[in-house]
């Protein structure tokens, strides 16, 4: 569904996750933003309770407030290593990423921290931070392969951050 709005100029896409209030943060949204907001909640997310505290799990909880004051989740087992994959998802994708970075971690070894952003559009440049500080990069998305949201993530941090990274970024859809 985002992918048909994302190139409608002047529209402002937010998705919550388990992590983010959705009252809230669409009053946030529609308060701090002078375009049109689309508010996209997978409807999975509907009987889950939400996660308020500062660790779910393994995972260590990371609040991040982009440019605009739109808050967007850091997931890690470990905060104080650098991880070996940043995974960068949104919305009902969060606890499949989860789910993942866990099983990987116990199986493999390699730890994978979880960036969930919260608004698709426009895209958070704080996420070029982490981008640069991560050598591999897991794109987990919803929708489509072409011309969805991971494409142009996955473009905007190859024209950023290409000289910081070892492996080229991989996408999963559904």
């Amino acid at each position: 569904l985002e992918s048909i709005f994302l190139s409608i100029p002047n529209l402002t896409i937010a998705v919550p996750s388990i992590f983010n209030d959705p009252g809230k943060m669409l009053r946030d949204f529609l308060y701090k933003s002078s375009d049109p907001v689309l508010f996209i909640e997978n409807k999975i997310s509907y009987p889950k309770k939400l996660i308020r505290g500062e660790s779910v799990g393994d995972f260590k909880i990371k609040r991040i407030n982009d440019t605009e004051g739109h808050e967007n989740i850091f997931l890690s087992m470990f905060p104080e290593e650098k991880e070996d994959f940043l995974i960068i998802t949104y919305g009902g994708m969060v606890e499949i990423a989860m789910q993942a970075s866990h099983e990987i971690f116990i199986e493999e070894e390699i730890l994978c921290a979880i960036l969930i952003v919260n608004n698709l559009k426009p895209i958070p440049i704080s996420l070029l931070n982490f981008a640069k500080h991560s050598n591999q990069i897991l794109i987990l998305e919803e929708g489509n392969k072409m011309g969805g949201w991971g494409a142009e993530i996955s473009s905007l941090i190859m024209e950023n951050c290409f000289q910081s990274m070892d492996f080229p970024i991989r996408r999963i859809v559904a």
